[in-house]
């Protein structure tokens, strides 16, 4: 088990070289966002960000997620070659389709979004664009991963992120085409990115497709569509209400928040792309269960350490970054925020029986009633606390979904996660958060000194609630130590 923990932190260490040098692309766009763009300007762009990401679901139709799986199932070598083509193939031509739909219908889907105004007429056929490199980039750089290619994977993410963020700001300061010249760039440089990955990775695609290989790959993905479009409903509809409800200028804001949560993501970003591969690899495995509920408590105790001392610098970061305290604003509500995205990542490991039996059409209720619970929490709540309540409607959703997903997957993979010790240190981790945000709010003298307190609390629940005990640190040590190796 020791050889495959440090097979799965190794993994992990490398895929998130790509994806440090992403955040931290991620961090100086941000200056050059707010300095170029007001906070409507932001609005919009977060908006169409926004329908990007629904399409690029809708276009994948959960493709993704079947190819890890059948990476690992297909029997040749050729016919994991035949799963990449048929999954690429079908994506560009449902990005197509999509293409096609705004540009018929543009005119009305500018008004519906961006409140009848036109400022940017291409907006969403850039967008489009972006959508159709997009797909194919994420299919041929998964493959990369799925192969253990780490540097080809590294190297050309890298690339695929830094080029698009040059191109988006030199059409936007330069060029002068506002919100517009953001997605233009992004799709012009993701063009280059895709002739580049067509060359490197010829010799594994095959244009000699089979209906066999699309069926399989339908079957496994759409049941996860709507997850998948619960996913948006959780991550991007708050800002459409948030306009609809407040203002453009407090979609901004949140928009804002939601980029400094993101950090969070060079650890669950990491985990995410070396665990799919990983969980499918050792699905046969006798010793597979114990390792999964290991891996589990593992990942709850680092993320959350993460996000505990990031709540305890975030303010200043934010001032230091953007410069304008309209931006500062929604700081409070990050630390929301970056635990849903922990949770969101850790219903794939206490429920990876669902994917391993195949079962993936059982996660469709739970997210579609999260989302249901989301979105109406959201429409309360929004007149009352504006963005202060899509933070708590996000850990209050997202622990739903936890629970609900383990109680499902139980019935089909029976796995210890020790699910009472989970829950026990969570319920404690969100009070001692809750607790640092009331003496940032406040203005507490000396805040530094409770954070101390607050810290050894958090290191007592640990072992308070069972999720670890005391003999267990020398275990972590030893594994750790046969990693750094």
């Amino acid at each position: 088990m020791k050889t495959n923990l440090k097979q799965l932190f190794s993994d992990s260490a490398a895929f998130s070289l790509a994806l440090m040098g992403n955040k931290l692309v991620a961090f100086l766009l941000v200056p050059v966002y707010t300095t170029y763009l007001s906070v409507q300007q932001y609005g919009y762009w977060d908006i169409t960000t926004s329908v990007l990401l629904i399409v690029t679901y809708l276009s994948m139709m959960g493709t993704d997620v079947a190819m890890a799986f059948y990476y690992h199932d297909a029997a040749t070598l050729n016919e994991r070659r035949r799963y990449l083509s048929t999954a690429i193939v079908l994506g560009i031509v449902l990005s197509i389709c999509y293409f096609l739909i705004v540009g018929i219908g543009g005119r009305w889907w500018l008004s519906f979004l961006y409140e009848g105004q036109a400022t940017y007429p291409q907006i969403l056929l850039y967008a489009m664009g972006v959508n159709l490199t997009t797909v194919v980039i994420q299919h041929l750089l998964a493959y990369a991963r799925y192969s253990r290619r780490v540097w080809v994977f590294n190297s050309m993410t890298m690339m695929y992120v830094i080029g698009s963020s040059l191109a988006s700001i030199y059409f936007l300061v330069v060029d002068k085409r506002g919100v517009e010249g953001i997605f233009l760039g992004q799709w012009l440089w993701q063009l280059v990115i895709v002739v580049v990955l067509l060359i490197l990775f010829r010799s594994e695609l095959t244009w000699r497709l089979q209906w066999r290989y699309c069926k399989d790959l339908l079957f496994y993905g759409l049941p996860l569509l709507p997850t998948l479009m619960s996913f948006w409903v959780l991550n991007s509809l708050s800002r459409p209400l948030l306009t609809v409800m407040g203002t453009v200028g407090e979609a901004g804001i949140l928009g804002t928040a939601v980029r400094f949560a993101s950090v969070v993501a060079l650890v669950t970003g990491a985990f995410q792309l070396a665990w799919r591969p990983f969980s499918m690899s050792l699905k046969d495995e006798e010793h597979a269960p114990r390792l999964y509920s290991s891996v589990a408590r593992l990942y709850l105790l680092i993320t959350t350490c993460g996000i505990l001392f990031l709540s305890f610098v975030i303010r200043p970061i934010m001032q230091a970054l953007t410069g304008d305290p309209a931006f500062v604003e929604g700081y409070p509500i990050v630390w929301m925020l970056s635990l849903g995205t922990v949770l969101n990542t850790f219903h794939a490991i206490i429920g990876i029986g669902l994917f391993i039996r195949k079962r993936t059409r059982v996660l469709t209720p739970i997210f579609l009633c999260a989302s249901l619970l989301y979105l109406g929490g959201n429409l309360f709540l929004i007149p009352f606390w504006g963005f202060w309540a899509v933070g708590v409607m996000t850990v209050v959703t997202y622990f739903l979904i936890m629970v609900w997903v383990y109680a499902r997957a139980q019935k089909i993979y029976p796995i210890d996660f020790r699910i009472a010790s989970m829950l026990s240190f969570l319920m404690i981790y969100v009070g001692l958060l809750s607790f640092v945000t009331w003496i940032q709010v406040e203005g507490w003298r000396d805040a530094w000194l409770y954070y101390g307190f607050v810290v050894l609390l958090y290191i007592s629940s640990i072992f308070v609630t069972r999720l670890f005990r005391l003999h267990s640190l020398a275990q972590m040590r030893k594994v750790v130590q046969t990693w750094m190796r």
